[in-house]
């Protein structure tokens, strides 16, 4: 009726200096069936319902080197002999934690006909481990620390039910969904970019940080991107006013903004098995929705300068002259500000909203009258398929 269990870990972590290099980890939780008590004994609705929670610590090392600590050193490339200090170390790095609280319940109903979870949970990381980038001046790109706190919440929900169930045909369906948030809480640093993220207070740390680009200049054929008139002085010509708001062809002063987040608003599965006597058909989908993702493989495919490598279709559809109307900027030499490739931009941020029929499986169980003379006990014929069928809203 009633559980308690506990655990608790010592880990040690090369990556860390000896005097810090140890962390004390544990967890304790706590269950109670609730259907064996007796104010239950009249709900027959109800097979199992039990409630449960639990709370613990938990350590992550997970860096790039195996001896961040360590200030190391590599040879120089440069055409002089000798060698050159390739990074800092950091001997008072340690451990990240996280704090790790979850309650839940779990559910059987109608006979055995429904049965799922619902759990809440809420981790809260700290001394998060970054690697921050350092000034051109230092001579070393990074350095990782411990700096701030993040945390990670949301709802899980299962349920798997048998929703027609008569004479030898049954149809069963099962489903999940995980609504997540994250966000930095503390962070005793500037806020810096990092790849096509930036690291701030207050934000995810799965939100893009981008260029604000807009469209191809039907006259010109050159990407508009928004433009920072905070930031930058414009000369003449530069500026390009739509509906009140400024653009401008040059990348260089173009405005960097968040422009949503990586992490879909909610994630799961869903399946279904329809069986009739001895066929059986089982169906497993996999589904995110409301997440946007960076597609850089689409843009090394529309840069249009890679003259000897695959390049996309699409450019098939570029601007070529004044008065096109294509979201494909004109086919340029060399990298200028203004090139197809559009930098770190928006231009190739698209939707992350997807369903993957993960598996297919059709079998036939071989009725066990014609196995008895053969001794085998159980056998089975079937067709299945992985990755079947995928529809997302960026195709291709």
């Amino acid at each position: 009726k009633y559980f308690l269990s506990a655990s608790y870990r010592r880990d040690g972590s090369s990556r860390f200096y000896r005097d810090v290099r140890w962390g004390d980890f544990w967890s304790v939780g706590i269950g109670w069936t609730v259907d064996k008590e007796k104010f239950m004994a009249g709900v027959e609705f109800v097979d199992m319902l039990k409630l449960r929670t639990s709370y613990g610590v938990g350590g992550n090392d997970d860096l790039s080197s195996y001896y961040p600590w360590r200030a190391t050193y590599s040879v120089n490339n440069n055409g002089e002999p000798g060698y050159i200090q390739s990074s800092l170390g950091n001997r008072e790095l340690t451990w990240e934690t996280s704090k790790n609280f979850d309650i839940a319940a779990e559910f059987r109903l109608f006979k055995g006909k429904l049965d799922g979870s619902l759990e809440y949970f809420h981790r809260v990381s700290t001394d998060l481990l970054f690697s921050v980038p350092q000034p051109i001046s230092s001579g070393i790109e990074n350095i990782d620390i411990n700096a701030g706190s993040m945390y990670n919440k949301g709802f899980e929900i299962t349920l798997n039910g048998t929703v027609y169930s008569k004479n030898d045909f049954q149809i069963t369906l099962n489903g999940n969904a995980t609504f997540l948030k994250n966000k930095i809480t503390d962070l005793p640093l500037d806020p810096y970019p990092t790849s096509v993220y930036k690291i701030e207070e207050g934000h995810s740390r799965y939100d893009f940080w981008l260029r604000q680009w807009h469209s191809v200049n039907p006259l010109t054929g050159y990407n508009l991107f928004k433009a920072d008139t905070e930031q930058f002085e414009f000369t003449e010509g530069e500026i390009i006013d739509i509906d009140g708001v400024s653009y401008t062809e040059n990348i260089a002063k173009s405005l960097y903004d968040y422009s949503g987040s990586a992490l879909p608003v909610v994630t799961g599965g869903f399946g279904t098995n329809i069986s009739w006597k001895n066929i059986s058909l089982k169906l497993n989908f996999y589904y995110q929705l409301g997440g946007k993702f960076y597609d850089n493989n689409y843009q090394s495919l529309m840069t249009g300068s890679n003259l000897y490598f695959a390049q996309h279709k699409d450019l098939l559809n570029r601007w070529r002259k004044s008065g096109d109307v294509s979201n494909i900027a004109k086919v340029v030499a060399g990298t200028g500000s203004t090139n197809i490739g559009a930098s770190s931009s928006t231009r190739w941020l698209f939707s992350s909203n997807m369903i993957e029929l993960t598996n297919i499986n059709l079998s036939y169980k071989i009725p066990s009258k014609f196995l008895k003379t053969k001794n085998i006990s159980d056998a089975s014929i079937y067709f299945s398929a992985d990755n079947a069928l995928m529809i997302s809203a960026k195709r291709g």
